[in-house]
């Protein structure tokens, strides 16, 4: 996952950490699995949300950088959502490919 050289790599270093948690929950994995890209970022928007505010003891920073600014939010949570989508995609798939 790559992120705009604009965030730290603290903050890459968390949006990391929040993508690993998301793509292992079941409803996360379940809407990838049944949407497409856009579709799925309508519905895991909530969950990113929740999973920040759940690290925000060890991270309140970067949580609270992120449901403070707009503009942060904007830039972060297209390429987050993507890379957990794309994540719980390709960990799948491999379960599902004979090989």
């Amino acid at each position: 996952m790559r992120f705009a050289t604009s965030f730290t790599d603290e903050d890459r270093l968390f949006f990391e950490q929040i993508k690993e948690k998301t793509s292992k929950n079941s409803q996360v994995i379940q809407t990838a699995l049944a949407n497409p890209l856009d579709k799925f970022q309508l519905g895991i928007r909530k969950f990113i949300e929740e999973f920040m505010i759940q690290r925000m003891g060890e991270n309140d920073k970067i949580v609270t950088r992120y449901m403070d600014d707009t503009e942060f939010q904007n830039a972060a949570f297209p390429i987050l959502s993507k890379a957990i989508f794309e994540t719980v995609r390709e960990q799948h798939s491999e379960k599902t490919d004979p090989k």
